[in-house]
This record gives C-alpha cells, sequence and structure tokens, in this order.
C-alpha cells in the first residue's frame, strides 16, 4: 500500500498472517532513511 510521508518514501505491507475482521498485520517499510516510525494512525 503505497503512502506519502512528507518528502520520504513510505510503503505499507498486509501481511498474509492478518485475518479479516479479527486480526490485522502490517509491516512499515520505512524507505527514505534512518529514521525510526514512532507512531502510526490508524484511520476508518
Amino acid at each position: 500500500i503505497p503512502c506519502d510521508y512528507g518528502k520520504q518514501n513510505l510503503s505499507v505491507r498486509v501481511e498474509e498472517n492478518s485475518q479479516y475482521p479479527h486480526y490485522l498485520a502490517l509491516k512499515l517499510l520505512y524507505q527514505g532513511g534512518q529514521t525510526d516510525i514512532v507512531a502510526l494512525d490508524l484511520a476508518q
């Protein structure tokens, strides 16, 4: 899932072990540097 994160490149991967509607497993792939991602806001 491509995302717009300022001027950085961020991808979100939905993992195969996600089980709709009870469990959503995401992996954040930050490809723009060596900074840690410390928070994530999700909205429905």
